[in-house]
């Protein structure tokens, strides 16, 4: 899996990226990078093999990029090696549009013949430069609409993905799409914020817009608007989330120590907590499984889910492990 934050507001965007980011490391990673817009809409970019930190030495945990608008990715390589090179933010050939993307474009090679045949160069092995490059090739068709360029993308692109997007001539604005790839939007103090999970933006913001499939949404400072597939806007309600920052902290502690204590530190990585409408989502750091739990409120009934990445046979691990430590977890969180 990969993780996006984005943010636009008042106060200088990469620490933000960064600290939302290090929330998702949980969700594995090889790579990661930011874009921020500069003055005059350019994005500048930074990117980094390796673990977060390396991207934040690089950025000196992020002063060395001012603005207060921008997009920050961590990548697990599926198209193409793990690498500075191949890792996000893209770029169109002319810096006109710039993003990050989650989730696996299955007819990218397609995609990328017609835009070659268009006079498209690439840079990189992955899909990702792929569905950045066919939507600057629409927002240059349909008279520089950002909505318009991203949902005739939408359209000819198959497989699941997370978009979130800058265009040069609008700063201090993200554009944002999904499909079948989570995404959620949060606002606060006149300042908009995105993530692929609640935690990354969960120390700012309780308030959040779930972002439907095949939806647009377009962030400005402080203020969301939404789009169906036809372009056409729609409304959302705004969601309060019912745990905090702290909250999710103590869970998080209290199931790390469990883990270590009755199966071993070395077993599986560090766990990380995610809320999302009143639930809490505990993943390992396993590159073969992790497991997620469910803890809703009237008296914390517990259900859990596995999920498995890159195969491993993880699944039959996992499962017992994550339902005897989120049993321990209710049972000990007052």
């Amino acid at each position: 899996m990969c993780g996006i934050v984005g943010f636009t507001g008042h106060r200088q965007a990469a620490p933000v990226l960064l600290d939302g980011l290090s929330k998702l490391e949980y969700r594995g990673y090889d790579s990661a990078g930011l874009a921020v817009q500069q003055e005059d809409g350019t994005a500048m970019i930074v990117k980094a093999k390796g673990r977060l930190k390396v991207l934040a030495d690089k950025t000196e945990q992020g002063a060395t990029m001012p603005g207060t608008c921008g997009v920050g990715h961590t990548r697990w390589a599926t198209h193409g090696e793990p690498s500075e090179l191949n890792a996000h933010p893209h770029e169109s050939d002319d810096g006109l549009v710039v993003g990050v993307h989650n989730g696996i474009i299955e007819n990218y090679q397609e995609l990328k013949q017609k835009l070659l045949r268009k006079g498209y160069t690439f840079y990189s092995g992955t899909d990702t430069e792929v569905a950045i490059k066919l939507v600057d090739y629409y927002y240059k068709k349909y008279a520089h609409t950002p909505v318009d360029a991203i949902n005739h993308a939408m359209v000819r692109m198959r497989g699941s993905y997370a978009l979130a997007l800058m265009f040069k001539d609008y700063p201090e604005e993200i554009y944002a799409a999904r499909k079948d790839s989570p995404m959620v939007i949060g606002i606060a103090d006149g300042e908009s914020y995105l993530a692929s999970d609640v935690p990354a933006i969960l120390k700012y913001t309780r308030n959040v817009y779930y972002i439907g499939n095949l939806e647009l949404a377009r962030l400005q400072k402080g203020k969301v608007t939404f789009f169906n597939l036809d372009g056409d806007e729609i409304q959302k309600d705004l969601v309060e989330i019912g745990w905090s920052a702290d909250t999710c902290r103590t869970l998080q502690d209290m199931m790390a120590n469990n883990v270590a204590k009755t199966y071993g530190q070395s077993q599986f990585g560090s766990l990380a907590v995610c809320a999302k409408s009143g639930t809490a989502e505990v993943g390992t750091g396993s590159p073969h499984a992790w497991f997620a739990g469910f803890l809703n409120d009237s008296e914390h009934p517990l259900a859990f889910v596995v999920l498995v990445e890159n195969g491993g046979g993880g699944a039959s691990t996992a499962g017992p492990i994550a339902a005897k430590v989120l049993q321990q977890a209710v049972e000990n969180f007052d």
